[in-house]
Parts: C-alpha cells; structure tokens; sequence
C-alpha cells in the first residue's frame, strides 16, 4: 500500500518521499518490478489536502522493432485532491453529490492515512509507452535493424504459389 499521513499534520507544505515494493502493490501489472518512488509536496488547508508529485517505477518492456526485452523508468505526475469531512462521507450534506462528481476525494475526518494505490499504480501503467521501443532501436529504419529483408538481398525467384491467386478477378 502507498499511504501518505494526514492525521495531525498542520496547514501548509509537507514534502512527501515515498518508496515502497512494486510486486507488493494491488494491480499493477508484472511488468513493473523494484520500487515505486513517490515523490511530491503534500498542501493541507483546513480540511482541504491536495498531492502534488511523481510517481516513478522501472519496468521491463519488450521492444515491438526487435522482440528483446529493455528496461525503461516510467514516470508519471500525480495530482490529487481529497476533503476530510464525515458529512460528505455518510451523505448528510446536501453538496455531497455536487463534490463526489468532482475530482476531489472524500475521506472521513479521523482518517490516519490516505491510500493513493491506486492512484499511482492507474498513472503508472497510463505511463507505460503504446509504442515500446528499445533505446538502441529508436533512431535505426527496420532495414537497418534487419538488413537479411531488404529487398535487393531477396532472390529474384517467386513462389509459384501465389499463381493462383493472381487469376482471381474481382468485380
């Protein structure tokens, strides 16, 4: 769990520096593996409590040019927001609803600790590149990378086999 003391803390800035095991966290996927960092400034205002930082964990990604495994640090920003009122948790409050369609987090009033799990582990597989490609293959065309495919290295024989195929005609 990734937690961050609230209870008892007084108004103004509180840096926060968290490190805790990637494999102990609920959700994240096993590509992440040592330790997720956290790392920000906690701002608490009356009942008001907002994070801001980063959350940082390396992860071991497959190259979609060249199929090898590489390690890349993902790092992501947080910025969440959360109020500390017993009202709004139980629904008393006629603004509950107005808030819990906010971004704003609710948490009762003699909350200790505030888990952002699943915040960080969410950011962190968001961060997480749709096209995973290795340092040593970033700058390098798929020629380079594979000069065996090029064509000027192809025979000039072609396989018989797509004949067939080429007599279909269509409409």
């Amino acid at each position: 769990m990734i937690r961050i003391l609230v209870h008892g803390i007084k108004d103004g800035q509180h840096e926060i520096d968290l490190k805790v095991p990637a494999k102990e966290q609920d959700g994240i996927v096993p590509e992440f593996f040592g330790d997720v960092l956290v790392k920000g400034k906690l701002t608490k205002l009356v009942n008001r409590f907002s994070f801001r930082g980063l959350a940082k964990c390396k992860a071991l990604l497959v190259c979609d040019r060249t199929l090898k495994e590489f390690e890349q640090e993902i790092e992501t920003e947080l910025l969440l927001s959360f109020i500390a009122d017993n009202n709004l948790v139980f629904g008393i409050d006629p603004d509950a609803e107005e808030i819990k369609d906010n971004e704003e987090r609710v948490i009762r009033e003699d909350e200790k600790y505030v888990d952002i799990t699943r915040d960080v582990v969410e950011s962190l597989m968001l961060g997480i590149p749709m096209k995973k490609v290795a340092p040593d293959a970033v700058d390098k065309d798929l020629e380079e990378l594979y000069p065996n495919l090029s064509p000027e290295n192809e025979d000039d024989e072609i396989d018989d086999r797509w004949d067939a195929l080429k007599k279909i005609k269509l409409n």
